[in-house]
């Protein structure tokens, strides 16, 4: 047991951690590279400035924990707990992240650029200015998160929910969203250049100076949207529909 343990400094590297009670301990600029954490329990642990490159498990939770600047490339985390956790610019980027929660997490700045996020939950969470260039992941949902500039540039997220998302400024250049939902979504000044719109939901989104130029929209809906300085330029609009919208 490490419950409120000081581990600051402290070198882990491939240690086996699974079904560890280590919630409220501290553990900034940890090395817990490769470590195994299978149902460890970090619940408000401060992590910060830690490194976890490499580390895996399942059902692992780090609720509420403090997880500022983590180095954390190439984790494999599966059906693991993030939600309320402070990960700022923290880097998870090659990993994968599946199943995962990350439920109302401050997110700022965070990079999650090639990793795959197949069913994992953002919900109500603060990324802005989070890069999630090339992530990959089926069904993800972001429903109601702060994505204002975020760099989804040529990410692969098919049937993915970003119901309510307040995205100024998102950056969706190559993105590929077939199928997914944006509705009532803010979506001002966000770029969607040559995106993969193939039926997606942007029902009675904002679209203030939107750019969808070379956009694939084939069979998008757009019932109810509102937007001035819209670009279209060159998009795919065919079996679109646009009624009521303004």
């Amino acid at each position: 047991m490490l419950f409120k343990a000081d581990l600051s400094g402290a070198d882990l590297r491939d240690a086996d951690l699974s079904l560890c009670n280590a919630a409220n301990c501290v553990a900034e600029d940890a090395d817990l590279r490769g470590a195994k954490l299978d149902d460890a329990y970090f619940h408000q642990a401060n992590l910060s400035r830690a490194r976890l490159e490499g580390a895996i498990g399942t059902f692992a939770s780090f609720t509420e924990a403090k997880m500022q600047f983590v180095r954390a490339s190439g984790v494999r985390f599966d059906q693991s707990e993030f939600s309320q956790a402070d990960v700022s610019n923290a880097d998870f980027s090659r990993g994968f992240l599946t199943r995962c929660k990350f439920l109302e997490t401050n997110g700022r700045g965070t990079i999650f650029e090639s990793t795959t996020l197949d069913h994992s939950s953002f919900m109500d969470a603060d990324l802005e200015g989070a890069r999630l260039r090339e992530a990959q992941g089926k069904r993800t949902i972001w429903m109601r998160a702060k994505l204002a500039s975020a760099n989804f540039g040529r990410c692969f997220l098919r049937s993915s929910q970003f119901d309510g998302i307040s995205a100024k400024g998102a950056i969706f250049r190559g993105a590929d969203v077939r199928d997914s939902r944006f509705y009532k979504a803010i979506l001002e000044d966000a770029s969607f250049v040559q995106s993969n719109l193939f039926g997606v939901d942007l029902c009675e989104t904002k679209l203030d100076r939107a750019d969808f130029t070379r956009a694939n929209m084939y069979e998008a809906k757009l019932l109810g949207a509102k937007g001035n300085g819209t670009r279209f330029d060159g998009a795919n609009l065919t079996r679109a529909l646009f009624q009521e919208a303004r």
